[in-house]
């Protein structure tokens, strides 16, 4: 699991794209931009305890998006 805090202490969730999916999850995530390079949330915590508890749906939902990109119909 990749934790990290923020400046502000708050926890953040985050997983690397592949190189070979950065375009097609940019696709996915409609956010303007030819690559994504990380995929990256806010818990909205700053106890440790409590993001451990809340980033694993995070990373399921990181999961889901990742899959959808490395679908032949949307690769590019």
């Amino acid at each position: 699991m990749s934790l990290k805090q923020n400046e502000h202490g708050v926890w953040c969730v985050r997983k690397k794209v592949p190189e070979k999916l950065a375009a097609a999850t940019a696709q996915i995530l409609a956010n303007g931009k030819p690559r994504q390079s990380w995929l990256q949330r806010s818990l909205k915590t700053k106890d440790r305890r409590q993001a451990k508890r809340l980033a694993p749906p995070v990373l399921m939902e990181f999961d889901r998006v990742l899959a959808e990109a490395d679908e032949p119909e949307l690769a590019i």
